[in-house]
């Protein structure tokens, strides 16, 4: 469940759907308690031993993984709405705020509990997963087929308002570059957009 999951899905199996099935269960059994999470702060770790799931209810979160030398490579964001979990026998990562966030956490058994016992939900969950595995392949083919830069346009083209809500920083680890290289790339980006503008020319009298 892993991925910029903001309801981009058909309607009634969104992530905004998913997460309104889930809260009225969780209500029922006293288990929905959202937590305000402060910018910048890590929700987990990579060394922490979490298997919940997290609703976020609003905000940015971006999901990372360390290298041995400290190194952060971002797996990806959730903002808005969306849906978080570590996938069974995967690496694990962690979970930071890049915005003040409100999110609930849920034992995964109890929502894997839920998802068995409703056929609707088990619709909607399989069809949700199905929109995730689609992202995870097109962001595998850009990161092997394209280029950084065809990579950054393409991200603008699609993230347009999750491009102006990130720091640079996180949006070149994201694209797998440098800062620096980044900082190169957009240049050339802005450098060939104000060369495209029509000049126009004023009269005063």
């Amino acid at each position: 469940m892993i991925a910029m999951n903001h309801g981009l899905v058909p309607e009634n199996f969104s992530a905004p759907w998913l997460i309104e099935q889930l809260r009225h269960r969780a209500e029922s059994e006293g288990l929905w308690r959202v937590r305000e999470i402060a910018k910048g702060k890590t929700i987990f770790g990579p060394e922490t031993d979490c298997r919940d799931v997290f609703l976020l209810l609003n905000g940015l979160v971006k999901l990372s993984y360390l290298s041995a030398g400290g190194s952060e490579t971002i797996k990806s964001f959730i903002f808005d709405q969306g849906i978080f979990a570590r996938e069974q026998g995967g690496l694990d990562f962690g979970a930071c705020a890049i915005e003040g966030s409100d999110l609930v956490q849920l034992p995964q058994a109890w929502v894997l509990r839920q998802i068995s016992e409703s056929n609707e939900l088990q619709r909607g969950y399989a069809q949700f997963i199905d929109w995730i595995r689609l992202r995870k392949a097109e962001r595998e083919q850009s990161l092997l087929c394209l280029t950084p830069l065809e990579r950054l346009l393409h991200f603008r083209e699609t993230e347009p308002d999750l491009a102006d809500r990130l720091p640079q920083g996180d949006i070149a680890r994201y694209l797998g570059v440098t800062p620096i290289a980044y900082s190169r790339i957009k240049r050339r980006i802005d450098r060939q957009t104000a060369a495209m503008k029509p000049t126009v020319t004023a009269w005063f009298r």
